[in-house]
Parts: C-alpha cells; sequence; structure tokens
C-alpha cells in the first residue's frame, strides 16, 4: 500500500468517527462519574483545545500550545489528543491537532520537553504509516530515552510538587508508552521489560499492569493461573467506571 493509498483509507476511517470524538471529548466525563481520574480526563481534554486553539490564533502562540498539548497528553495517556493526519473537509481546526500542525510545535524549539513528548506522540499516532511509521517510531523511542535520562540526571522533575509540563513528565509514564512503541514495532518481550520497570518504579501504576497483563494473554508468556491473578489485582485497584476494567472483566468473566 502506498502512502498516498493509506493516507485515504485512514483518513475515511477516522473522519467518519471524528465529530462523534469531538462531542465526547467536550462532555464533562466528572458529571456522570464519581472515578476521581474523571475530572483529571476533564481538566486535560480542556488543556489540549486551549493548546490547538492558541496554536492556530493569529500570533500562533506555540510557546503556550506545545507545553499545553504535551501535558494533556501526558495526563490522560493519551486519550485526549484528538489527531488526524489531515484535517477533515468542513471540520473545525480548533478541535483537531493534524500532522502538519504538530510538525510546526515539534520544531518550535526542538530542545524543550515538550518537543520530545510531541515526537513521542507523532510516532505513537503514524507509526503504521507505510514508508515513515518505522522511522517515526524510532524517532519516539529516542526521544523518550532521552527524558528518561532526563530525570534520572534531575529527580526533581518528577518529584511531588514539580511543576514540568504540569508535574506529569514520569519515568513509569515515559516506560508505559515506550512499551506501546515497542509493541507497535512487534517487539512485545521489550514491551514487557518497560512495563515491568515501570512497576518496579510505583507498583501502583495500574495501567501498565493491565497492559502487562494483556501482553501475557495475548503471547502466553504466564500461566492462566497468574493471568487471573494480575487482573484480579487491575480490578482491586481501579474505579468500576475506568476503562481499564473492560478487558479485565472481559478475562475474568
Amino acid at each position: 500500500m502506498s502512502r498516498d493509498q493509506w493516507y485515504a483509507q485512514t483518513n475515511s476511517k477516522i473522519y467518519s468517527s471524528l465529530d462523534s470524538l469531538i462531542a465526547s471529548h467536550k462532555v464533562k466525563l466528572s458529571l456522570k462519574t464519581d472515578d476521581p481520574r474523571a475530572s483529571l480526563v476533564d481538566e486535560a481534554n480542556e488543556l489540549f483545545l486551549e493548546g490547538v486553539s492558541s496554536a492556530r490564533d493569529g500570533d500562533h502562540n506555540y510557546d503556550t500550545a506545545a507545553p499545553n498539548i504535551a501535558t494533556a497528553f501526558l495526563m490522560s495517556d493519551g486519550r485526549c489528543v484528538i489527531f488526524s493526519p489531515q484535517l477533515p473537509p468542513g471540520s473545525n481546526p480548533r478541535d483537531i491537532l493534524d500532522y502538519e500542525l504538530l510538525s510546526k510545535l515539534i520544531e518550535h524549539d526542538p530542545t524543550t520537553a515538550s518537543s520530545s513528548v510531541l515526537r513521542m506522540l507523532l510516532g505513537l499516532r503514524m507509526g503504521n504509516v507505510p514508508g515513515v511509521g518505522q522511522q517515526l517510531l524510532s524517532q519516539s523511542m529516542v526521544h523518550i530515552d532521552i527524558l528518561i535520562n532526563l530525570i534520572k540526571n534531575d529527580p526533581r522533575i518528577e518529584a511531588p510538587g514539580s511543576r514540568v509540563l504540569g508535574g506529569f513528565l514520569s519515568r513509569k509514564l515515559l516506560l508505559f508508552h515506550k512499551s506501546s512503541v515497542h509493541m507497535a514495532l512487534g517487539d512485545f518481550k521489550s514491551a514487557m521489560r518497560d512495563l515491568s520497570d515501570a512497576l518496579k518504579i510505583d507498583a501502583g501504576f495500574t495501567l501498565a499492569r493491565e497492559s502487562r497483563a494483556c501482553i501475557w494473554t495475548s503471547n502466553s508468556m504466564k500461566s492462566d493461573k497468574e493471568i487471573y491473578q494480575e487482573f484480579r489485582r487491575v480490578v482491586s485497584e481501579r474505579h468500576k467506571d475506568d476503562r481499564v476494567m473492560e478487558v479485565a472483566y472481559a478475562v475474568l468473566t
């Protein structure tokens, strides 16, 4: 499949669901559930939209936009970012981050942590593009490692009270996203190690535990008993309305 064919096929799928996705992002989850994480997702959604709007304003305030979008991505485990390779016809550009704008934000000041986070985002969202996807994933990996080493050299970055990208830039979260890059490259053993390393930093990082359990399940890496116990722990640690629970309940029932 050529890159143009990929764009045509992928964009048609994205465009058909984009309107409903945008609408869902503008509904406050905190009004629908008592899950404490819902308010965090609401805040991330608002921060993302503010970031895109400031980038598209007449003065193109990339200095504000880049950290806002990078922080929103980290806050919500990536779920708040509405991305499309190209802007759909008739869409409101203030609702959507497209490849052209994302590239401008990355290159605006490539020495910042925001730029590295956005490069990671780019690889995760476009890693399957024929001809360039592998390169984007490799670049994501490089920048994840740069950020991890940055934190190792200055632990204050992930310490309580840190103001770097809202205090959400941490090794455990970077390792989680690194595992996603490894999975996109088909390297499930490395992905599992990334998640295990994240859990060594924080044994209560349930998102990593659930993702690792999914790798165990799909690749028959552990016994049924171990997988069952792991998903039982996931269920015990998360709110009943959390999206992570869907997979756990499917395995346990």
